[in-house]
């Protein structure tokens, strides 16, 4: 599905934001500003629905399913709200929910500080986001594996080669 514009009263509304319509208009200019920023995000929420949570958006800011949708707390200020649909559209590009995680809250951790720090070299800051130093150098993937090993009670000198029996 394409953005689809509809000219009502000479205002252009996003129908693939599902919200009242203070809300709409609320992340609709978020969204605006934000792919006046970067043209990217234009292409990259083409196809993504985006509902107004309130209060009650799981982590209380946003959340995506990964694929075609994202809940956004619409009573947040609108940088926030910019920053969140960045940051949730970046969860959507990367495919971060497209796998299942042995522990996915360690993964959605990582992945987030990686993203905030990604976001943040496009001048865009996540208020209050997972900052972990290094995170978009040493990447998402080998923070979560190391993180992981960890709480497994494993070292990284103790992590199986792949292939060896154990």
């Amino acid at each position: 599905m394409y953005d689809i514009l509809l000219l009502m009263n000479n205002k252009e509304q996003d129908v693939n934001i599902v919200a009242s319509d203070t809300a709409k208009q609320k992340i609709g200019g978020a969204k605006q500003k934000l792919v006046r920023r970067s043209s990217k995000y234009s292409w990259l929420l083409k196809s993504v629905k985006i509902f107004d949570g309130g209060s009650s958006t799981p982590g209380g800011r946003g959340c995506t399913n990964g694929k075609d949708a994202m809940w956004i707390n619409a009573e947040m200020s609108e940088e926030e709200m910019i920053a969140v649909i960045a940051h949730e559209a970046k969860h959507i590009e990367r495919g971060d929910c497209d796998e299942a995680r042995e522990d996915f809250d360690l993964w959605n951790y990582y992945s987030d500080a990686e993203i905030n720090e990604e976001l943040a070299n496009e001048g865009i800051h996540v208020p209050n986001g997972v900052r972990v130093a290094g995170a978009l150098s040493i990447g998402a993937e080998k923070l979560y594996r190391n993180a992981l090993l960890q709480k497994k009670g494993l070292s990284l000198a103790e992590e199986p080669i792949y292939g060896q029996a154990v």
